[in-house]
């Protein structure tokens, strides 16, 4: 393996942990949301909506069926209102100006550039309801603990990303280190084989000792 093929998969790591540890458009409706409330009252329902800094649209929808939503759109009635939380977060709102019988039912909003649905809105508007106070929001789950997942996995996504860039920089350095290495003594033996020692017996700097000619051969 050379080093051009360990820089190769640092950057294949690199791009796929930033997928992991990326930001996703998301529409954050709680699942089994529930608004009591009792006609007549100022009623807003929220769709909490990541968008990444991505443009992104948001629809609401009335569930008529099993197979058909029909979509909402501002009117006397109601109005549809966006509001920015921050550079990725915006909450799309559905507001009743004075909500009826006629409205309880199942809403449901959703992001149509990236076809993202969230989770049924049941409304229920009835007279019994007036215990309750205005826009009475239930829900079984802790809203929590989405964030809570979220964190987690992007923990453990940032552990994953540094000990995978810790391991392919030891590797990287390592090979490196052998590649200069070998480099270094290929060098020292092609010095070594080009060296001729001269032997002059008048030089008051030689350093090896000259051979002595035999009388007589």
């Amino acid at each position: 393996m050379t080093v051009k093929h360990l820089l190769i998969i640092l950057f294949c790591l690199i791009v796929s942990c930033q997928g992991l540890l990326g930001c996703d458009v998301e529409v954050r409706v709680r699942r089994g949301t529930v608004y009591n409330v009792s006609p007549h009252q100022h009623v807003e329902l929220k769709c909490p909506v990541q968008h990444c800094g991505k443009t992104v649209h948001v629809v609401w929808c009335k569930l008529q069926n099993t197979s058909h939503c029909e979509n909402l759109n501002t009117s006397d009635h109601i109005q549809i209102i966006e509001n920015m939380l921050s550079d990725e977060r915006l909450e799309s709102v559905l507001s009743f100006k004075r909500i009826s019988a006629e409205d309880s039912g199942l809403y449901s909003c959703g992001e149509v550039h990236h076809r993202i649905v969230g989770h049924l809105i049941n409304v229920s508007v009835s007279g019994t309801n007036q215990e309750y106070p205005n826009n009475k929001e239930t829900n079984p789950e802790k809203p929590q603990n989405g964030r809570k997942d979220r964190n987690n996995e992007m923990k453990i996504a940032a552990m994953i990303y540094f000990v995978a860039f810790l391991i392919v920089a030891l590797l990287l350095l390592t090979v490196t280190f052998i590649v200069i290495l070998r480099n270094l003594t290929k060098t020292a033996a092609k010095n070594t084989r080009g060296t001729t020692i001269t032997c002059d017996p008048k030089s008051p700097q030689k350093k090896f000792s000259c051979p002595v000619p035999i009388q007589g051969l």
